[in-house]
């Protein structure tokens, strides 16, 4: 029943991370239209929150392979 219940925890990590990465490419993109409209200062905080994102998700990747 173990392996069962892992599994689904394995599985759920993947989605949550793979959510990650989502949000910090839309995020982004998000910033590159606000940049090529000429709004930079809505465009940076885009990139901040993207960058901010980005760490997070390499925070849980590390925090994870500690654990393992």
């Amino acid at each position: 029943m173990n392996n069962i219940k892992d599994m689904f925890q394995q599985a759920s990590y993947k989605r949550k991370l793979k959510q990650m990465v989502k949000n910090a490419e839309s995020t982004y993109g998000k910033g590159y239209v606000l940049h090529e409209i000429g709004r930079f200062e809505d465009a940076l905080e885009k990139y901040d929150e993207a960058a901010s994102i980005w760490e997070e998700l390499q925070q849980e990747l590390l925090q994870n392979e500690m654990d393992d």
